[in-house]
């Protein structure tokens, strides 16, 4: 493949373009999370709030199960990066709306932050396309880089 035939290939980001159904064989997002949350999380202070969101995490798990019939796994073939990136479209929305209906300090701070990853997430995907761009797939050091890039 040519450079000229590689730089036409752009990365998926157009966000109305739905993803394909995943595919099975990865590992539970589900148990990364919830085991990422109680070992940053967990003290004293914050078991009460651990066990709710535990809990709201198994229940939203449960739910995309009854919806997709399976769970959120890794290597399932989808774009995570895209994917979140729309999710965090929607959260925008959502904490936007909350501190519009119930404009408390506290709800404007979720929508900062919330806006402020949804730029970020955005921002990746800008970098990994120019990433893509810069990329000389003719020489064997622009086929390292890919392969490099793959296994990270």
């Amino acid at each position: 493949m040519t450079n000229e035939e590689v730089k036409k290939i752009k990365w998926n980001i157009d966000v109305s373009i739905p993803e394909p159904a995943p595919k099975r064989g990865g590992r539970s997002t589900t148990v990364l999370v919830v085991r990422d949350v109680v070992e940053r999380y967990l003290s004293a202070d914050t078991v009460k709030a651990v066990r709710l969101f535990v809990a709201d995490f198994g229940a939203r798990d449960d739910m995309g199960f009854d919806k997709h019939k399976q769970n959120l796994e890794t290597d399932d073939g989808r774009d995570s990066e895209k994917d979140g990136y729309e999710e965090l479209l929607d959260a925008s929305q959502y904490y936007k709306k909350l501190s519009i209906e119930k404009p408390t300090s506290r709800n404007k701070a979720m929508y900062d932050a919330v806006l402020d990853l949804t730029f970020m997430a955005r921002n990746n995907l800008i970098v990994r396309q120019e990433e893509f761009d810069a990329m000389d797939f003719e020489s064997s050091e622009g086929a390292a880089h890919t392969e490099r890039k793959d296994d990270e």
